[in-house]
């Protein structure tokens, strides 16, 4: 009986972390990001030596299907490539480049090194559209 209710009790929490990851609209992180695209792989840098490059990076646009994506990750000082999505503990945001778009691209954002408004900020200065016209940026929050 007490290993049930463990179980129910780590199944509850599951599920309310999951439901509990919500963007500006309300929509969960989980179902707003992670299934709006597909995935081609992912680069952790989270160690990276600069505190303001520190992000976990996922390659979810068409036009990443046939990049070399470990060869781009090894670029990035300390970048770990590997197939599946950022992790989702101690999430601040998740910032979205392109959405939608060819050369999509999300960058997850982590309390270890971020507050709400840093990252958002951050998020914010990927926005290029009104300099190339092309690369714009949305912020999902992880707080509401």
């Amino acid at each position: 009986m007490k290993i049930r209710t463990i179980v129910y009790g780590l199944c509850y929490l599951s599920a309310s972390l999951i439901l509990c990851q919500c963007s500006e609209d309300g929509e969960t992180v989980d179902s707003s990001v992670r299934s709006s695209s597909a995935l081609f792989g992912k680069c952790d840098h989270r160690t990276h030596p600069d505190p303001t490059n520190r992000q976990c990076r996922e390659w979810t646009g068409s036009g990443f299907a046939d990049a070399d994506l470990e060869v781009s990750c090894d670029g990035i000082v300390n970048g770990i490539y590997a197939e599946g999505f950022c992790p989702l503990g101690n999430l601040v945001g998740v910032c979205v480049l392109n959405a939608g778009k060819f050369l999509e691209t999300k960058f997850y954002y982590y309390s270890d090194d971020w507050d709400e408004a840093s990252a958002e900020e951050s998020c914010n200065k990927k926005d290029l559209t009104e300099v190339t016209g092309n690369t714009s940026s949305t912020w999902l929050s992880e707080s509401q």
